[in-house]
């Protein structure tokens, strides 16, 4: 028996059945925090029981294989290094769960603490019968969802709230004294989230009765009613409707704390699109019409139409007369138990029941996560009850003091680089001062202090505390373990990936058949400006337009290119930065219409056009509309649409009302019309500049003596700098007279900012510079705009000297701007990737020198492009000031160049590896341009601002362009065989043979990266927050990687999983992870590291889907290929 017991605890199908469950399990949870908050997928998976059950298993496993495959031996110490390393960190994380707690203490300015709030939610128990005492503090994982299980047979053992209490359950803070005069037990009921109270004990609905009448014929007689109780579902008619208990197929009516007392409620359908109209119905009100899935606000006395599809003209209608009242009720407003953005957050209810021999007591206790909880206190029997749910507060064994609470800022903006807490320690005789700011712990005692929060006006902070020294201990020992061992696999001369490089270079390089093809698949009065210009354009131009032919009609009003590129060195202070209007110019055309130039023009270019002759681009098409909607609203054909177009829609109104609107009930059309209204602004920030009624607000182009911030006005000493300025604008020979006369005779916007001069005040400098480069495009001689745009450079150079970059940076991001590196890369990855790989076709029937040469040339050329990518990357870390891979953008030109690199690392063994791999990199770079991606350069946040964002970020996702290569290597392995021939059989099956070794030594290079980096990130994690494992979606998709390639790396110990087919087939399935790990995190699940959980709610895309459909078929295709042949061969051996 107990044979069989270590049998099957050791067997490789159990660990990998482990690994498999465990990677589904934290997967899974993933989807129920983004939709019911950490607490929730808490409840339901990550402290679940079993969930922990299977880690001690998965442990249990690992150290019997260590045993049975002997691992305690020289030649073995890499593999035992490894998998020790898992035991350990399992085995912190297990300390660290049952041993380990932490929370949050909030200090104001010169307020001393000694206690801080827990972040667990507690049932706390004080029971006392005036001579004895009992006290317990229980923590508890409650959820809306495990709620749903309590009374379910069998799954309410492993996933329902329901607890039971009594007396032996408690601690006796004397042991030493009898028990307690009467015995208790406290029992769960029920539990609540986002409670509110109401007197609205549900709504009422009326239908049409008599369905031979319609119309005015319908009278009250002939209406039937339905009162629907909060937290109830009750059918009407062929239609579900539900109070505040939001199910499927139903229409929801949900109630808000935000709504006015007793007019509105909320309403949404999955199923039904709705029609709303006021009752009685107007004539000339057609309604509002809900798509489903559209949350919308109902008045009173509404008349909802519901139809069941788009091919129903007639819906069934149905009317929301009135709410009816009880006395007052607790009810739940939403399932949703996330604190970030969560506009239904407010406390929770635990109920249980107490008893004390045969009474019982019913209590309510209210609690929420931020916030002391209110004790509920009673006497029941001859016990006297203190009960609370919600955070506990552990003490300190020494006081912390906030002496100044600090947020520093980036140069000129309002953008934090650091938040700075000053405290004092003071315990007993020990007092000392330090600084607490992200990256920068405080470690006294035990307890790690770490800098979360300030407010906004630094009155007071709030720190992350973790007392967790053990746990931590135990786990950095794994983590030291894990890195030993990697460090031996790869160094080692016995270990799997040496045995694979051995057989890999006994394999020549033979020709083969490949056919192989891609699919590449705020202000209102501003635009009074505009509406009352006074340029008017000619009819000519007025038909350019007309027909369309922007280019033509631009060509008149297009400024100097050689007067642009001296533009593009003027500095500017935005978000943060110092950066030349070359950036800025790029940054804001690629904002408008998501294209990196417009007809042909330089940014600059098109700015300092928009700048001069406003009526004119009013005319062109710039931006870019993204919702058909609002494209249809203005009459266009095509996504980019003019100022003028956007104008007449996208109005202060219209901005207003979708700014007020909530985020969760945005629309589509709101979204869209809050992003077009900030790029209508800066539009007309741009092309204002000249206008008499407005000042320059966008450009910070000035510098000021002895501060941060540049001003976008020019404040100077006129007497110091009136032989700099008089030349600018007039001949040297003109006297002060004649000067006079001539400001005078200039517009009126053009006086004002002379006479600012004259009067030393601060002046709108830049209206001289557009109504100079305006004259200067008239005239065709740039020479005093030139001299006008050189006196601001120098004046930069000189008052801000101490903040600009040195010349040579400035160079080298204005170099950057124009070459556009990674748009240029696109092209050459492809058609060197394209011409190499058919080259390598040709090469298998045709041997010839040319054909071989031209390969060893593209080779090359990739070398040199894989040389350009390394410097484009550097290039962006010098004018950053940080690595280059802190956005999405960034991370994925990194993925590109990691993919590149493992492409280069096995090029001698296999063209084709080179070849292929360098074409599916650039299908990665244009989905970086075609895609949400933004690639502006910005400053990090301040928890990015620290050394491990090289280490760890650099390490992870150079990982994923080892498994992504690995990935598309199984893909073409699976082409292979659908292409295999029993003629070339063995050429292809030798060739699959080598792209197969290939294939697992970049499995086994990126999955010890993955694992090395995803752990990492913990130690970062630790060193910021104080946790170095806080299940956040990303750490745990990284770790579902891990999971996945670990299974997959392990599937040749098992028999029916051992064969090439299989491997590659896993693979290719495996890169779904990783896109999962890479891009659904950040758009699809919520977290710290969700990118669009404030935007709206994203969708798997539909080419995913059939993408993987399409695998499969490859591969069921492939399976039966790959059998058929081997059927023929068993034949032929048989007739041999």
């Amino acid at each position: 028996m107990l044979n069989r017991v270590y049998n099957f605890l050791s067997s490789m199908k159990f660990a990998t059945l482990m690994l498999l469950l465990f990677a589904f399990a934290s997967g899974y949870a993933t989807f129920i925090e983004r939709d019911f908050g950490t607490a929730s997928a808490n409840a339901l998976i990550y402290r679940a029981w079993w969930f922990e059950l299977i880690q001690i298993l998965l442990c249990v496993s690992l150290v019997l294989n260590m045993f049975k495959f002997k691992l305690f031996r020289k030649e073995k110490l890499a593999t035992l290094s490894f998998h020790l390393s898992f035991v350990l960190i399992i085995l912190g994380a297990g300390i660290t769960r049952y041993v380990g707690f932490e929370g949050r203490m909030k200090i104001e300015t010169n307020e001393s603490k000694n206690s801080f709030m827990s972040d667990n939610m507690f049932l706390q128990i004080d029971v006392h019968d005036t001579v004895k005492q009992f006290k317990l503090d229980k923590q508890l994982n409650l959820s809306s969802i495990t709620r749903k299980f309590d009374k379910t047979p069998v799954l309410n053992k492993l996933f329902s709230n329901y607890f039971k209490l009594n007396s032996n359950n408690f601690l006796q803070d004397f042991s030493s004294k009898p028990k307690l005069s009467e015995d208790f037990s406290i029992e769960y009921v029920d539990f609540l989230t986002n409670i509110i109270d109401s007197k609205i004990g549900g709504v009422i609905l009326n239908a049409k009765n008599n369905t031979l009448k319609s119309g005015t014929q319908v009278s009250l007689k002939d209406m039937k009613e339905l009162k629907i109780e909060n937290n109830n579902v009750k059918q009407f008619n062929s239609k579900k409707f539900t109070v505040n208990n939001q199910k499927d197929s139903s229409i929801n009516f949900i109630l808000k704390s935000t709504f006015p007392l007793n007019s509105k409620i909320g309403c949404i359908s999955d199923v039904y699109d709705i029609s709303v109209q006021k009752m009685p119905p107007d004539p000339n009100d057609i309604g509002s019409f809900y798509p489903r899935g559209t949350f919308f606000e109902l008045d009173k006395m509404s008349l909802l139409t519901v139809y069941n599809n788009i091919t129903d003209s007639v819906g069934e209608k149905f009317v929301f007369t009135n709410f009816y009242f009880e006395d007052t009720v607790m009810y739940s407003s939403s399932s949703n138990m996330d604190m970030r953005e969560n506009d239904y957050r407010t406390q929770d209810a635990l109920i249980v029941d107490v008893k004390v021999n045969d009474k019982i007591k019913r209590d309510t206790l209210r609690g929420s996560p931020a916030n002391r909880s209110t004790p509920s206190i009673f006497r029941l029997g001859d016990l006297y009850f203190t009960l609370s749910y919600g955070p506990k507060f552990y003490k300190l064994p020494f006081n912390i003091k906030l002496d100044k609470a600090e947020t520093v800022h980036y140069a000129g903006s309002k953008n934090p680089s650091s938040y700075k807490s000053h405290v004092t320690v003071e315990h007993s005789k020990n007092i000392f001062s330090d600084s607490i700011y992200m990256n920068n712990i405080l470690n006294y005692d035990g307890y790690r202090f770490y800098q979360a929060s300030i407010a906004e006006d630094d009155s007071f902070t709030v720190l992350s505390v973790n007392h967790d020294w053990l746990g931590t201990l135990v786990s950095y020992i794994g983590y030291f373990f894990m890195m030993l061992g990697m460090i031996m696999v790869f160094f080692s001369q016995k270990t799997r990936f040496k045995n694979l490089s051995k057989r890999l270079n006994k394999l020549k390089n033979p020709v083969f058949f490949i056919l192989l093809s891609f699919c590449v698949h705020p202000a209102q009065a501003l635009h009074n400006s505009h509406q009352n210009h006074s340029n008017q354009l000619s009819e000519k131009e007025k038909q350019l337009i007309d027909s369309e032919n922007y280019d033509k009609f631009l060509a008149k009003y297009e400024i100097d290119a050689v007067h642009a590129e001296k533009f593009d060195r003027l500095l500017l202070q935005h978000a943060g930065r110092i950066k030349p209007m070359s950036t800025y110019s790029v940054e804001v055309i690629r904002k408008f219409s998501r294209k990196e130039k417009l007809y042909d023009l330089t940014p600059s270019q098109t700015i300092l056009g928009i700048m001069c002759f406003p009526h004119v681009w009013n005319n062109v098409p710039i931006f870019k509309v993204e919702n058909q909607q609002l494209i249809n609203d203005m009459d266009s054909e095509n996504e980019l649409v003019s100022y003028n177009q956007i104008s007449k829609i996208v109005t202060y109104e219209e901005a207003k009302k979708a700014y007020a609107t909530l985020d969760i009930e945005k629309s589509k059309r709101d979204k869209e019309i809050l992003k077009l209204w900030e790029r209508r602004y800066i539009y007309e920030q741009i092309s204002l500049i000249g206008d008499e009624n407005f000042s320059n607000q966008l450009f910070a182009i000035f510098p000021v003596k002895n501060d941060e911030k540049w001003k976008t006005l020019l404040s100077y000493d006129t007497i110091q700098n009136r032989g700099k300025i008089i030349p600018l604008f007039f001949p040297k020979e003109k006297d002060a007279n004649s000067i006079f006369l001539e400001i005078q005779s200039k517009p009126r916007q053009i006086q004002k900012v002379f006479f600012d001069l004259a009067n030393k005040k601060s002046s709108d400098f830049l209206k001289l510079y557009a109504y100079q480069l305006k004259m200067s495009h008239k005239d065709d001689d740039y020479s005093f705009s030139d001299n006008t745009l050189k006196f601001m450079i120098d004046y930069q150079n000189k008052i801000g000297a101490n903040l600009i970059p040195e010349k040579w940076k400035i160079d080298l991001e204005i170099l950057y701007n124009k070459v556009n590196i990674f748009h240029q890369l696109f092209k050459l990855y492809f058609f060197a990737g394209l011409i190499s790989l058919v080259l390598v076709i040709l090469n298998m029937f045709y041997i010839k020198k040319w054909i071989q040469k031209s390969i060893v040339v593209l080779k090359w050329i990739i070398f040199s492009g894989f040389i350009l990518h390394t410097l484009g990357l550097i290039s962006r870390w010098i004018i950053s000031n940080h690595a280059p891979w802190t956005n999405g953008y960034e991370a994925m030109i990194y993925t590109v160049w990691a993919t590149m690199l493992a492409a280069i690392i096995f090029s001698k063994k296999s063209a084709l590896t080179l070849a292929t791999t360098t074409l599916v990199s650039s299908m990665l770079l244009l989905f970086a341009f075609i895609s949400s991606l933004d690639p502006t350069i910005t400053n990090v946040v301040p928890v990015l601002n620290s050394y491990w964002l090289m280490i760890h970020v650099s390490i992870i996702v150079a990982s994923y362009g080892f498994l992504i290569m690995g990935g598309f290597l199984g893909l073409l392995c699976i082409l292979l065989i659908l292409f295999k021939t029993f003629k070339s059989k063995n050429i292809i099956d030798y060739n699959i043979s080598k792209l197969t070794i290939i294939n697992e030594k970049s499995l086994m290079i990126g999955l010890f990266m993955l694992t090395i980096g995803t752990f990492l990130g913990g130690v970062w994690a630790n060193e910021s927050w104080g946790r170095y494992w806080g299940w956040d979606a990303k750490e745990t998709w990284a770790l579902v990687s891990v999971l996945v390639y670990a299974f997959i790396l392990h599937m040749r110990f098992i028999p029916s999983l051992k064969s090439k087919f299989a491997f590659n087939v896993a693979s290719m399935f495996a890169v779904f992870s990783v896109l999962m790990t890479y891009f659904g995190v950040n758009y699809l699940l919520s977290g710290l590291h969700s990118y669009a959980a404030a935007d709206e709610k994203v969708t798997i895309p539909n080419y995913i889907y059939i993408t993987f459909g399409s695998l499969v078929l490859l591969s069921v295709l492939a399976s039966i290929k790959q059998r058929y042949l081997d059927k023929i061969e068993i034949k032929i051996s048989d007739k041999k």
